[in-house]
């Protein structure tokens, strides 16, 4: 049985781990993050990433959470947010830096979410190599069906038929105009 969770706060969302009991004789930076807490879970579990470009990834947080928004607004909250990063990164690591939440942060133009090697560091610092897979959206995009199958391989998945392959493409093509459409 295959269960998946597609919600990627569980890479970038550690920024409590401050309560955690188990962090409690440090605040340089956690111990334990999610990526402990889904091992100690399921330390067999096949870990995989879809990464976003980063900055497409930041314009569209400001675009979903800031809707009709100006680029000037953009700009200004992206400037901030960097300055408050730039602050925490004089005095502390990029992993304390991308794992703590300040008072002041906004829940827009988060840019440490973009600091992949951060968040998959967590994860390749618990799980082996083997059970993590990182794949790129835009790769996904240029070549689904390669994309799928490597995903597939990974877990473990008997391979498909090409006639499978070719019903999921026009299936996704189809989603995608009716959303765009309508």
């Amino acid at each position: 049985m295959i269960i998946g969770d597609g919600n990627p706060s569980m890479n970038t969302y550690n920024e409590y781990w401050m309560l955690d009991p188990a962090n409690h004789d440090t605040f340089l930076e956690p111990h334990f993050t999610n990526a402990d807490n889904i091992y100690f879970l399921n330390p067999k579990a096949k870990i995989i990433a879809i990464l976003r470009e980063p900055v497409e990834r930041l314009f569209s947080e400001y675009n979903y959470f800031a809707r009709n928004q100006t680029s000037a607004k953009f700009h200004g909250v992206v400037s901030k947010m960097k300055d408050l990063f730039e602050e925490c990164r004089r005095t502390h690591t990029d992993r304390y830096c991308v794992n703590t939440k300040k008072p002041e942060q906004s829940s827009i133009g988060q840019i440490w979410k973009g600091l992949y090697y951060v968040h998959l560091g967590e994860f390749y610092r618990v799980f082996p190599k083997e059970q993590i897979l990182v794949l790129k959206l835009d790769d996904c995009k240029i070549n689904y069906d390669e994309c799928l199958h490597r995903t597939f391989k990974f877990l473990e998945i008997s391979p498909v038929t090409e006639e499978f392959y070719k019903a999921l493409n026009t299936n996704y093509t189809v989603k995608k105009y009716e959303t765009i459409s309508g």
